[in-house]
């Protein structure tokens, strides 16, 4: 790799690298909204660390030189809606931490779900 194509390829990372941090924050202020809004420290790491898994994976497994690897945005409104049907099926007076962890289990159980279903059927 040139001097040039390093700097390319650092400048790219950089640019992704901050568009993501800001699809992070904005990602969880709009799944954990009202009162699970404690909870988004918790999930900004949790997508960090996803982010992280995504972007090495995607780089040591790419067939390709160069790897973009990036959350799918399209899905965060779902997971908001999701959470909010959540929340109004729970029983009243549950404790946020229940709220919560009910939560990120179903939404981890759907992802997980449709990921590999779409793995299986080779798309």
């Amino acid at each position: 790799m040139t001097r040039s194509q390093f700097i390319t390829a650092a400048m790219a990372g950089l640019i992704i690298g901050i568009d993501n941090i800001i699809s992070i924050i904005a990602f969880s202020s709009i799944i954990y909204q009202g009162i699970l809004n404690n909870y988004v420290p918790v999930i900004i790491n949790l997508f960090i660390l996803s982010l992280i898994i995504i972007g090495a994976n995607s780089l040591l497994r790419s067939k390709i030189n160069y790897a973009i690897a990036q959350f799918q945005d399209e899905a965060a409104i779902l997971y908001a809606t999701l959470a909010i049907i959540i929340y109004q099926n729970l029983p009243g007076g549950t404790s946020t931490e229940v709220i919560f962890t009910t939560t990120l289990i179903i939404i981890g159980l759907t992802t997980f779900i449709s990921g590999f279903t779409f793995y299986m059927i080779g798309l």
